[in-house]
């Protein structure tokens, strides 16, 4: 009992030392995937992605979306089994109750117009895929793959 108390104030200690030197940026939300991973879209850490020339997978997601709920197992699935550190994807809310103005400016960009829209980036940046379609597991893997050109 005693070793427990003196390792909360030794943890307490080490918290009080960490508040006071500066903290990197929090990642954003993880959704799925331990190398390949999958988060809540950050831009800042979007950007970071792109400039370290990662695959992007981006889903334009609306919470009341019924496709968007259907597919999101499978896409969760596929980045739990993807294991290539090159690869990272982002849920991007789209017209809902979730939306930030940094989702609202990707959206923007790509000229999405429909929640469930799916868009991969090869390590360019370059768009190297954009559907609509619902997807399996094994075509997110695929078209995540297809990004590399293979």
């Amino acid at each position: 009992f005693t070793v427990s108390c003196a390792s909360q104030v030794e943890e307490t200690a080490e918290e009080r030392t960490n508040l006071e030197q500066p903290q990197e940026a929090e990642s954003p939300k993880l959704l799925a995937g331990t190398i390949s991973k999958y988060y809540r879209f950050d831009k800042e850490h979007y950007e970071n992605s792109l400039k370290e020339g990662k695959v992007i997978f981006l889903d334009f997601y609306a919470n009341w979306c019924p496709i968007c709920k259907s597919e999101s197992p499978n896409i969760i699935a596929a980045f739990n089994e993807l294991n290539n550190p090159g690869v990272v994807g982002y849920r991007v809310h789209y017209n809902d109750n979730e939306v930030t103005d940094d989702d609202k400016e990707t959206a923007q960009k790509f000229g999405i117009t429909y929640q469930h829209t799916k868009v991969v980036l090869d390590k360019n940046g370059n768009v190297a895929l954009k559907s609509l379609e619902a997807y399996s597991k094994d075509e997110v893997i695929n078209a995540i793959n297809g990004a590399f050109g293979g």
